[in-house]
């Protein structure tokens, strides 16, 4: 498991990789992927809730708990994580866009994010639709017919 580090922080192999693909390989479309049934994330979670936000993993997930803890009060502890998961996916997507080489292509048309979030017991994928500020079935989403094919 991997998570996308803001522009202003040290380079890591991750987003090394993600420019090496958007500026050599040309890539043009950019998924990011979570999964529901992810035990990085459930580790996560824990860290979170026994006050160990102090563990450099717990900085990924953070601003995802921080965003559920306001906006969403009463949920079950399952909702909860299939909430922070959505988050974190939102907030890996903007972290991308933090970079500069993802802003000039996004800016030129030359590259699209995609955010989706996998259901692992039923195989359901869930996209990002920024135009709905939701999550939605992928199935009912219009896909860029290079990113299918």
């Amino acid at each position: 498991a991997a998570s996308v580090p803001r522009s202003n922080a040290p380079l890591e192999s991750t987003i090394a990789s993600i420019q090496y693909a958007v500026r050599r390989q040309g890539i043009q479309d950019l998924v990011v992927c979570t999964h529901l049934c992810c035990d990085v994330m459930r580790h996560w979670i824990k860290l979170l809730e026994f006050e160990e936000a102090n563990q450099p993993e717990s900085r990924f997930i953070r601003n995802a708990r921080d965003t559920v803890d306001l906006l969403y009060r009463y949920t079950t502890q399952g909702e909860r994580q299939v909430l922070m998961t959505c988050e974190h996916t939102l907030f890996q997507l903007e972290n991308l866009r933090s970079h500069t080489f993802i802003r000039e292509r996004l800016k030129s048309g030359d590259l699209r994010l995609h955010g989706w979030v996998v259901d692992d017991t039923t195989a359901r994928v869930l996209a990002y639709q920024p135009d709905a500020h939701q999550f939605v079935s992928i199935e009912k989403t219009v896909m860029p017919k290079r990113l299918i094919d």
